[in-house]
Order: structure tokens, then sequence, then C-alpha cells
């Protein structure tokens, strides 16, 4: 059906849509989080900052490589197990629920091999969510597509070993081993555009938008419809004859019409979205795999409304029901653990400027801790892509992004009070950014320093002229006991000078620090010559968590 194409071709073009007008969206929201940062609100210093009472701590200070260090257990390994495997099983339940439906809508036989087929087809959304929850880690990533495409190689093998028949497509012949290929590339090959929307650049923002644009294009597809029925078209004709439009004006003018009048139920269905986020009635993982096997149940739709009409279409979304039941019942679990667990917090400090490293440390650490705490940050452009929520995105577009930005410390603590650090519908925490205007994120940092359960700062490319980051230095020495600090760096680190200014700050330390008098003082530093996914691997098995520390 020609309505099946353009349908098809809709959501591919809000695909692309989504990629250009989330870009551009972020590149807008960058510079207006610039602006709001420059804002001060012109107050005094704070008085902690006159002098507080100095001295030498009772020790000396020692600094270490964690690199050869004997790591504890990861607590987060376990839980990444498991929630990977209620994805898995939910895409499964999805997988052979569409399979069954296909084979018995087209009278075919659920032979064992063409069911497997077929199944492994429908299941390839699980290979983009599984890549979504562990990270950009590109072994992790390589052995998942790996795994998939040898089962599906496997399949190729039996087809061939069996002696399936050869069959005639357009002239081609396809062998019986690359039949199995053949139905992957027609059921399975064209959700790659899903990449479009779960590109890292805007993947914060991507579900919003291309929920937003969808309902765009459905507007702009429904009025070409009601404008094809008999009565209407006559009207839409004369009108073009008359007003000299001409056939292509009257094509585009039903469609910016529809545009229009789709715009109020678009901007509704994303400030639902934004709304269930911001009611922790979902997650950022729930609304991204959510889109996924929403939109792939479309596409299953188009193809059983071709040949079985309406009843097809609602069959197609009895596979969609099928992987929300088994993905909450796998995740139940997991959301009981986690609501029993200590409230575990990460504050992650680093050197501004550095945004696609520190973009691709925060994605690897916020696959793994966020199974077992929130992670606290100072926000800024350079990590926008990852830390804007729903919510706050709807801010800007409303053009109240700075709503959302600290100026004076009534906001700090009303801010402080609403920072979420319980657990979400899929047992992950999340982050917490905080916007501060430039004479604020001083009070937010020690803040979050004290409450912290754990500090991690990022000092590759830190130097002596960094004057940020040796007042966070500092601080850090005066509020955050050793064994809740952690420095990560690398060849870019001048270490040298690192180290002389820790040494330099350790001799004038507050009188009420926590490591003031401590028996043994040492300061880890993890080194990230070897990666980040390696170093964050050790990062998580060095945090104590397994052993109380923190």
């Amino acid at each position: 059906m020609a309505l099946d194409g353009a349908i098809i071709l809709n959501l591919l073009v809000a695909g692309v849509l989504t990629l250009i007008s989330g870009t551009v969206a972020l590149l807008l929201l960058q510079r207006a989080m610039v602006r709001n940062m420059m804002a001060t609100a012109g107050r005094p210093p704070p008085a902690d900052e006159a002098g507080p009472q100095r001295r030498p701590a009772s020790r000396p200070l020692t600094i270490v490589f964690d690199d050869t260090a004997q790591p504890g257990r990861d607590p987060s390994r376990a839980i990444l197990f498991r929630a990977c495997a209620a994805h898995v099983l939910a895409g499964l339940a999805f997988a052979v629920s569409a399979a069954v439906l296909l084979l018995l809508l087209s009278g075919m036989e659920l032979l064992p091999l063409r069911t497997a087929v077929v199944v492994l087809a429908f299941a390839w959304p699980v290979v983009l969510v599984l890549n979504f929850l562990t990270g950009p880690d590109r072994w992790r990533q390589a052995a998942i597509i790996g795994a998939y495409f040898g089962l599906l190689l496997v399949l190729c093998g039996l087809a061939a070993a069996r002696g399936t028949e050869s069959l005639e497509l357009g002239g081609i012949t396809i062998p019986g081993f690359g039949q199995p290929l053949l139905f992957w590339a027609i059921y399975a090959a064209p959700s790659v555009f899903l990449l479009l929307f779960l590109n890292r650049t805007i993947r914060a923002i991507g579900p919003t938008v291309i929920v937003f644009v969808i309902v765009l294009l459905f507007g702009s597809q429904i009025a070409l419809l009601i404008v094809r029925t008999q009565p209407l078209l006559d009207m839409a004709v004369h009108f073009a004859v008359a007003t000299g439009l001409g056939g292509n004006g009257l094509f585009w003018s039903t469609v910016v019409l529809g545009l229009l009048v789709a715009i109020w139920p678009a901007w509704r269905c994303a400030t639902f979205l934004s709304d269930r986020y911001a009611a922790k009635r979902t997650s950022d993982v729930l609304v991204t795999a959510g889109a996924i096997w929403i939109l792939q149940a479309l596409m299953l739709s188009f193809n059983f409304g071709r040949e079985h009409g309406a009843v097809g279409v609602l069959a197609a979304f009895v596979p969609l029901l099928a992987w929300r039941l088994t993905l909450a019942a796998g995740l139940r679990p997991l959301v009981r653990e986690a609501e029993n667990r200590p409230d575990f917090r990460l504050l992650l400090l680093r050197v501004f400027g550095f945004g696609r490293r520190s973009r691709r440390l925060l994605d690897l650490l916020g696959a793994r801790w966020r199974l077992i705490g929130s992670i606290d940050l100072i926000a800024a452009p350079d990590l926008a892509s990852r830390t804007i929520e729903p919510a706050t995105f709807m801010g800007f577009v409303r053009g109240r992004l700075s709503a959302f930005f600290i100026q004076d410390v009534a906001q700090l603590q009303t801010r402080f009070a609403t920072l979420d650090h319980r657990p979400d519908p899929d047992a992950r925490y999340r982050m917490n950014p905080l916007f501060c205007g430039n004479d604020m994120w001083k009070d937010a940092v020690i803040r979050l320093m004290r409450d912290a359960s754990l500090v991690v700062m990022d000092l590759r490319g830190f130097s002596p002229e960094r004057r940020g980051c040796i007042y966070e230095l500092q601080t850090l020495l005066d509020v955050v006991s050793l064994d809740r600090l952690v420095f990560l760096v690398d060849v870019t680190t001048h270490v040298d000078a690192l180290a002389g200014i820790l040494m330099e700050r350790w001799q004038e330390l507050r009188a009420d620090s926590p490591n003031i008098d401590l028996d043994n003082p040492r300061i880890r530093l993890i080194n990230q010559a070897e990666g980040d996914a390696k170093a964050v691997l050790h990062l998580m098995a060095t945090a104590g968590l397994d052993r109380g520390k923190a």
C-alpha cells in the first residue's frame, strides 16, 4: 500500500529531522547556558572566604597511583548483568510474539528454524538497547554486535545444512544460506534509522524531539488523507485552480496546514513525556528503550496492516505489551533492592574545556555508577548533551532556562532540597546537574563535596593556570576525607605541578578538616593512560562501597 510506504518514509524523515533539529537545539542551548552562567547576583563573597583558621596536617601526605593496587569487588557488575538480562528477556518476549503473529497471519507453519530466524530478526533492537545500557565501551559493544550476528550466521549455516531451497527475488537467486540474512535485511535493517535519534550528541533530548517530530509529520499525513476524500478533493482542486496554486502548491499547502494543526498535539505529547519523567514515572533508559520498541511496533503494524487491515494493525501492538510486562517483571526485584540500598552519591569534578573526553568519561561512569547511586555535578555547556533533562529542555524551548540557574543562597537551598537521590522505575539513579551563575558554583560545590559518598576529580588537562581547579583541590582537602577522594590523571596532567600544589595546600588545611589528624594520609591517583573504560572499571572496584568506606 502507498500509505504504508508514506508512513515508513515519515519515520525515516523523522529520524533525520530529529538529528538535525536536536543538534541545532543543543547548540542554541549551550549558548544560552553560557549567557546564564555569566549572570551574577552581585552579592558579596561568602563569609567563609574571609579566612578560616588553618594549620599543617599532623602527618605528611603520600600520593599513590592505584594502577597496581588490588581492587575490591565492583558493586555494579552483578546489577548491570541483571538489568541487561531483564531487557534481553523483554526483547525476546516482543520478538517471539511478533514472530508467532507473523507466521500465523501469513499461514505458515511454526517450523523451528523458520521461527528462530524470524525471532532473531525481530530481536535486533535488543542490540541497540544493550549498547545503550553498557555505555560507550567499544569492546563490550563489539561483543554484543558480534554475538548477535554470530547467531545469525549459525542460522545461515543450519539453513544450508538442511538444504533450504533457493529463492527467486526480483530476478536474483537467493541461496538457502543467505535467506536468514535476507529476512534480517527486510524486517530488521530498516530500524537502523533509530541510530539517528540514538546518536550520543542528542540522546538526552532525542526521544522528546522525535516524538514531537513524528506527531508533526503524522499531522501532515492525516491532512493529505483527508484532502483525498472525494468531496474535499473536488473543493481543493477548484480552490487551487481559482488561486493559481497548481498541483504542487495544493500539496505543500496541505502539508503545511497539517503541520500547523499538529503543533499543539505534538507539544502536548512532548510535555507529557517530560511530566512523566519529572514525576519519576519513567527514566531516560525506559524512555529511550520505549521509543525503540514503539517504533519497531509501528513498523510491524505497517507490515501486518498491509495484508490484514485493522486487525493486523492492532495485533502488531501485542508484542509491545508483552515487552512492557516482561520488562516490568524483570526490573521489579532490582527496583526493590535499589529502594533499600544505602544512598551512594558520586560528585564528579573536572577540568573544563575538554568536552569530548569529559562526555565519554561521564557516559562510561554513568553506565556503572548509576546502578548503585546518583551522580552530582556542576552543569556546563561541555556536558549539556549528557545532562539535560526533559524538563530543563522544555524550559529552554519555552524561553525559561534562566529559572533553572542558581543565583543566590536561597535558590541554592531550594535546589539542594529537590536533588533526586531515589531510584527510577528501572532501578537506575539519576544525574543531578546544578546550573550555577558565576558567583554561586563555589558554594554549590562545597555543599556537594560534603554530601558525597565519593568525589572523583578528572584532572586530565590540569595545569597550574587552572585557578578554579586549584580552588577545588584546596577545598577538597579541607572538607572531604581522603578515603572518599580519587583523582583521574593521564599524560596531559601536569603531575609534578599537581603534587606540588597538593603538598603546599596540605600545610594549610582548615583546622576542622577531616584530614587534619589522619594516621596514614594518602591521595589516590588513577592513570587513564590505558583508556577510559579500564579506568572506570578500576575506579568502581576501588571505590570501597562493598567494604563500607563510602
